[in-house]
C-alpha cells in the first residue's frame, strides 16, 4: 500500500505513529524495521509530509514501511537521502558517514 501522512510521536514512548492525510485520519502504529530506521533516528523528518509504501498489518493496525522514504512538496514527489559532502556518499540512514565517520546531511531532490 502506498500513503500519504506524518510521522507523530506517541505521548510517554518511544513508538511512533503514521497519521494518514486523507478523510480518514488513520493513525497505524510504525513498526521498526530497516526502511523505518530513518524515522526512528531524525525527527527532522516528523514535519514533513511524507510518502511511504509499505504493508498494513490490520490485526494490531500496525504499518511496515517497505522502500525508501519521499516527501511531498506543493504536489511534487522527493527522494529523501543522506549525503556526505567529504566523501559523496548517500545513504538511506542518518549518523555517521561509512567512511569518514562526519556526520552525514538530509537532502531531498526531485523523483526521478
Amino acid at each position: 500500500v502506498e500513503l500519504k501522512g506524518s510521522v507523530l510521536p506517541v505521548p510517554n514512548s518511544t513508538n511512533l505513529q503514521f497519521r494518514v492525510e486523507n478523510e480518514t485520519r488513520a493513525a497505524y502504529k510504525l513498526l521498526p524495521s530497516r526502511d523505518a530506521k530513518a524515522l526512528f533516528a531524525d525527527t527532522n523528518l516528523h514535519s514533513k509530509i511524507l510518502l511511504v509504501k509499505g504493508r498494513l498489518h490490520p490485526k494490531d493496525s500496525a504499518l511496515e514501511i517497505i522502500g525508501n522514504l519521499h516527501t511531498i512538496k506543493n504536489g511534487e514527489i522527493y527522494e529523501l537521502y543522506y549525503y556526505c559532502d567529504i566523501c559523496s556518499i548517500e545513504t538511506s540512514f542518518p549518523g555517521p558517514c561509512l567512511c569518514c565517520r562526519d556526520d552525514v546531511v538530509l537532502l531531498e531532490r526531485p523523483k526521478r
